[in-house]
């Protein structure tokens, strides 16, 4: 029995057939594969015999690029050689061209030399004929030197007689600010000589309270300024001061870069100056009895309205209303008259100007309340005044002069009534130069007074500051109103002029100089008002008036100082004798009974040469004043009494050391 397993005999045939077949594809790829790796072995070979021709050709490449590049190198060293050869050959021409040229050259040189030896001997002989021209030239110039030496020498002697024997005070400084001359004129007006004085500053001639200001003015003329009509006191040797007029002139150096020194010529106007003030006090006396009607009736007002009101009082019982309302009036009544009585006492002392930073504006409003007051009712005034006015420096009492003086001049040219008008404002110098060619730069303080009167004509107007030169009627006029006016403006370093047509009015102008700091200027009042303290100390009180007496002793009191009082001087030293260690101040009247002021002051700083006093007066003089001073009086208080002014300086006077 076969087994199942077993193939078929024809299945075993196939397989043996398969088998066959598979060997013969094996052996035909093998074959193939050994075929094949001969081919490649045969390629690689062919490859490396390539790649070692190539090496080979690339070699030989090299080797011709090597013998290229040295055969080039050979072409540009023979180009070399030949633009060398070529270079050398140009530079070869140019040397014969140069040569060439040079031979040219210096044959022309020759030409030219020839000629200029021709040129200078022709020059020789003319400068040998020049030269006999010349010494006969130098022969007669020194004929002439001699001539303008003796000329020069006459006109340095006369200049020096000039200087020395002018009548006017001369003196020159160098740009050291040094005295270098000092005339004749100047020796017989101070006493000192000119051995006195030279090299030294000129500001050992001014009083030394005022140095420091001339000094800075003096100086100004380093800086090329000229001192015009500047007036500066001089302290004679004798111990008298004179006031000069000075002006001053600048000499430069030959080439006019630098100062080299400042020559001062004065004018004494002393006289003149004391003449001034008692025209301007005259002035003042007539101006006062003008106005007297006016100051009368306004202080009968015055008065009739205190009357009234202490009538009121006296009727008015527990009435609080009434009190308050007729104690308000009355102090506003007072207040009144004590400024009429203060701003009439101003007007009237007799002072020297004192340049102090006053507000115009506030000036002409007192001045036009009192003057509406005192002129007849149908003059009118009308005021216009520019906001923000700065404040010049001036004489209170000699500006409000200027302007009563305009004004009383505007009422007399309108007998039938009119408008003064009166104006403020400020214009710069440009706008006046044409008007007022010496006139110097800046802003000025514009002030015209004008009137609708009967107007001048032109011969009139022309001669209207003459000194007693007038258009009013015998008695009615002295003819030294405007010439005051004009004096004042002068002395303010201003200018003045007028306009005015017949029929139809006048207008002054005047033009003060602006400071060019303009400094704040405090109120016053409002400082004595809010700002007044008291004390503990003692004070004695000198005052014969019973009722002020014992009102400024209670205000004295009320801020907490302790009063001794005193009716005269008499019982003033007395009370003094017995307690000056114990009092501090001593306030007094000038016009007591017994003993006056100034001997009540002697006494007492006999006693005590350290007192301190402090003295009040309705008017004093300026000598009378000036002399308190020099002794040690600390200060003075005007009446009528203002007892915030009396309180402020009391403080004042005690604190200081």
């Amino acid at each position: 029995m076969k087994n199942k397993l077993q193939p078929k005999e024809g299945e075993l045939t196939k397989d043996i057939t398969e088998r066959k077949r598979e060997e013969e594809n094996l052996i035909i790829a093998n074959k193939e594969l050994a075929f094949q790796n001969e081919e490649k072995e045969k390629r690689a070979a062919e490859l490396v015999i390539a790649n070692k021709e190539l090496i080979f050709q690339n070699e030989e490449k090299e080797k011709r690029a090597a013998e290229l590049v040295i055969a080039n190198k050979e072409l540009v060293f023979q180009n070399e050689e030949k633009e060398k050869r070529a270079a050398e050959l140009v530079i070869a021409n140019k040397e014969l061209i140069f040569q060439n040229e040079e031979k040219e050259k210096r044959a022309a040189e020759l030409v030219i030399a020839n000629k200029e030896l021709v040129f200078q001997n022709e020059e020789k002989e003319k400068r040998a004929a020049e030269l006999i021209i010349a010494n006969k030239e130098l022969a007669f110039q020194n004929e002439e030197r001699k001539r303008v030496g003796e000329e020069l020498r006459e006109t340095h002697d006369y200049l020096e007689n000039l200087l020395s024997f002018a009548n006017a005070p001369i003196m020159v400084w160098d740009n050291n600010l040094r005295i270098t001359r000092f005339n004749l004129a100047f020796e017989r007006l101070t006493g000192y000589i000119i051995y006195d004085v030279l090299g030294k500053h000129p500001e050992i001639l001014f009083p030394v309270e005022m140095r420091e200001k001339i000094s800075a003015l003096i100086s100004q003329t380093l800086d090329g300024e000229n001192l015009i009509s500047i007036e500066m006191p001089i302290c004679c040797k004798n111990g008298s001061v004179r006031t000069i007029l000075w002006n001053t002139a600048n000499i430069y150096t030959e080439d006019v870069k630098a100062i080299n020194a400042t020559i001062a010529i004065g004018q004494d106007i002393t006289e003149r100056k004391s003449l001034q003030s008692q025209i301007l006090q005259t002035q003042k006396v007539q101006s006062i009895g003008t106005l007297a009607g006016g100051i009368a009736h306004d202080f009968n007002n015055i008065l009739g309205i205190i009357l009234t009101y202490t009538s009121i009082l006296e009727r008015s019982g527990a009435d609080e209303e009434k009190i308050s309302k007729s104690t308000e009036a009355i102090t506003q009544a007072v207040g009144r008259g004590a400024a009429l009585v203060r701003q009439i006492l101003t007007f009237a002392r007799q002072t020297g100007a004192s340049m102090i930073p006053l507000r115009i504006p506030d000036l002409i409003r007192e001045l036009v309340v009192m003057l509406q007051e005192t002129f007849p009712k149908v003059i009118e005034f009308k005021t216009i005044i520019e906001k923000n006015i700065p404040f010049i420096n001036a004489d209170q009492t000699q500006m409000h002069q200027v302007l009563l003086n305009l004004c009383v001049n505007a009422r007399d040219a309108m007998p039938k009534g009119g408008i003064i008008g009166i104006e403020v404002k400020t214009v710069t110098s440009k706008t006046l130069i044409q008007q007022f060619p010496e006139i110097k730069g800046g802003r000025y303080l514009s002030i015209s007074v004008s009137d609708t009167g009967t107007g001048m004509d032109e011969a009139t107007s022309s001669r209207i500051f003459d000194p007693f030169f007038t258009t009013k009627e015998q008695g009615k006029g002295t003819g030294l109103g405007l010439s005051v006016v004009y004096g004042v403006i002068q002395e303010h370093y201003g200018f003045i002029s007028v306009e005015s047509t017949v029929g139809q009015g006048t207008t002054f102008y005047m033009y003060l100089p602006i400071p060019k700091e303009e400094k704040k200027i405090p109120d016053v009042q409002k400082i004595r008002i809010e700002g007044i303290q008291g004390g503990t100390e003692t004070i004695l009180f000198i005052e014969d008036e019973r009722l002020l007496r014992e009102i400024v002793q209670s205000e004295l009191e009320s801020t907490g100082y302790k009063v001794l009082v005193a009716a005269d001087g008499q019982e003033a030293i007395e009370i003094y004798k017995k307690q000056y260690k114990d009092i501090a101040l001593v306030l007094s009247d000038m016009g007591l009974p017994k003993l006056g002021g100034i001997d009540v002051y002697a006494m007492l700083k006999d006693i005590n040469p350290n007192i301190k006093v402090i003295c009040a007066s309705g008017f004093i003089s300026l000598d009378t004043r000036s002399e308190l001073l020099k002794e040690g009086v600390k200060g003075f208080i005007p009446k009528p009494y203002v007892v915030s002014e009396v309180l402020q300086m009391v403080r004042e006077v005690l604190n200081e050391k």
